[in-house]
């Protein structure tokens, strides 16, 4: 994908005054390179044929739920060895709160002190993201569970809870300060649990149009089957001024 990274350049003139060259907008590229994900498990067909449960239907299952938990880390820490770069990958710059453009890629850290989740801080964190992205109508906080237990006890200057979510409806949406909220264990134990921003033009997860392959060997190893699934994909930083983290 291709980024704006400074905007051409206008200007002023009267009726018959001279007009100057402008500079023409400069971009920045970001891209994917795809790797394989892969899970290749064996049963025995004695296991197979005698089992009262569908386990070729259950180990497919499986793996897709094992290969959905490997990229929401990947999406997270990713070291792009061989697999996704994750957000906190990127290098990490301190923001200049109410800055009109981020500089172009690194994730912005929102540094105070004291760190940490508080009120003033989810207000900084707010502020340090751009109008331009805060107003896509995709903006939203990404917490660690920690962080989240932390903001649920938070009070405003009012000494009114921030929280909002209705504990009474089992999935009631988490709002936080206007925002939704979305829960993401793999930030606990980071140095930084807490994301603002819009993921759309954040981050790009890029799979194969092939899709996910999935093959049923019964011939290599007599006895046994083997089940090979693959899938080409990885995920990637784009637009890094589309998102902020807060320290802490």
């Amino acid at each position: 994908q291709i980024f704006t990274t400074s905007r051409t350049a206008n200007g002023r003139a009267a009726e018959s005054g001279s007009r100057s060259e402008s500079n023409t907008a400069t971009f920045e590229v970001s891209d994917v390179t795809l790797y394989d994900l892969y899970s290749y498990p064996k049963l025995t067909n004695e296991l197979l044929n005698s089992s009262q449960f569908n386990l070729n239907a259950w180990i497919r299952a499986d793996i897709a739920e094992s290969f959905s938990e490997t990229l929401g880390t990947e999406f997270i820490t990713g070291n792009g060895s061989s697999k996704s770069v994750g957000l906190l990958n990127s290098t990490s710059t301190a923001t200049i709160t109410g800055s009109p453009l981020l500089a172009w890629g690194s994730l912005h850290s929102v540094l105070n002190s004291p760190q940490g989740v508080s009120y003033p801080n989810l207000l900084d964190t707010i502020s340090a993201l751009p109008l331009r992205y805060r107003a896509s109508g995709n903006a939203k906080w990404y917490m660690a569970t920690s962080a989240i237990e932390a903001a649920r006890n938070l009070l405003d200057q009012n000494d009114l809870p921030i929280w909002r979510q209705d504990f009474g409806v089992a999935g009631a949406p988490m709002v936080l300060l206007g925002y939704p909220v979305v829960e993401v264990p793999q930030l606990d134990g980071q140095s930084h649990r807490v994301l603002f921003g819009d993921a759309r033009q954040a981050y790009a997860f890029v799979r194969h149009s092939k899709g996910l392959g999935f093959i049923v060997d019964q011939i290599t190893s007599p006895g046994f089957t083997k089940f090979y699934a693959s899938l080409q994909c990885a995920g990637g930083v784009m637009d890094s001024r589309a998102m902020v983290a807060l320290a802490g």
